[in-house]
C-alpha cells in the first residue's frame, strides 16, 4: 500500500467508523420493524411459519456488515455495525412494559403465539449469528483479494524479468565474439 493511500484511508477511518454506527443503529431499528412480518400456512397454532421479516432483516444486516468490511479493509467496521444492531434488537427485547416489540419466549407464549416468538428469537439471536458469520465471511475474502493482488504482482515481476532476458544488446555493449574490425 502506498503512502497516499495509507494516509487517504487514515482520515476517512473515523468517518466510516460513524458511518458504521448509525447504520448499525438503523439496521437494528429497521429489522426490529421488519422481524414481525410472518407468513402462516395453515392454522396459526400448527401451521407452517414463514418469518420472511425476520430473514429479510439478517440479510440487510449480512450485505451491509459485508459493504463494511471490504469498504474498510478490516473487521472493525462491521463488528461495531453488528454489535450496535444487536444492541439495538436487545434493547428491543429486553423492552419492559405492556408496548414491547419484540415476543419473549416463554412456554405459553410459543404455545399461543409461535410465530411471534420465533420471529423475535431469529431476529434477536441472528444479528449476533450474522454478525459473526459476516466477519468470517469479510476476512475470507480479503484474504482471497489479498492472495490474488500478490500473485499478480508475482506474475507481473516474472514478466518483466523473462522481458529482461530476451532484450537484444545494446550497441554500447561489447560484442560477445570479441571486438569487430
Amino acid at each position: 500500500m502506498t503512502q497516499h493511500s495509507e494516509l487517504s484511508t487514515s482520515r476517512r477511518r473515523p468517518a466510516l467508523l460513524g458511518v458504521c454506527f448509525a447504520a448499525g443503529a438503523i439496521i437494528g431499528v429497521l429489522g426490529t420493524m421488519l422481524h414481525g412480518n410472518i407468513w402462516v400456512i395453515g392454522e396459526p397454532s400448527s401451521g407452517l411459519i414463514l418469518p420472511w421479516g425476520a430473514v429479510l432483516a439478517l440479510l440487510i444486516l449480512l450485505l451491509a456488515l459485508l459493504w463494511s468490511g471490504m469498504t474498510a479493509g478490516s473487521l472493525t467496521e462491521p463488528m461495531l455495525m453488528g454489535a450496535t444492531t444487536f444492541t439495538v434488537a436487545s434493547i428491543a427485547y429486553l423492552w419492559p412494559g405492556p408496548d414491547q416489540l419484540v415476543v419473549h419466549y416463554t412456554p405459553i407464549a410459543w404455545e399461543q403465539l409461535p410465530g411471534p416468538v420465533l420471529a423475535s428469537a431469529l431476529w434477536w439471536l441472528g444479528s449476533a449469528l450474522i454478525t459473526c458469520v459476516a466477519m468470517i465471511l469479510t476476512k475470507w475474502l480479503l484474504m482471497k483479494d489479498a492472495l490474488q493482488q500478490k500473485q499478480a504482482a508475482a506474475a507481473q515481476a516474472q514478466a518483466h524479468l523473462r522481458g529482461e532476458d530476451h532484450q537484444p544488446p545494446s550497441s554500447s555493449a561489447p560484442h560477445p565474439g570479441g571486438p569487430q574490425r
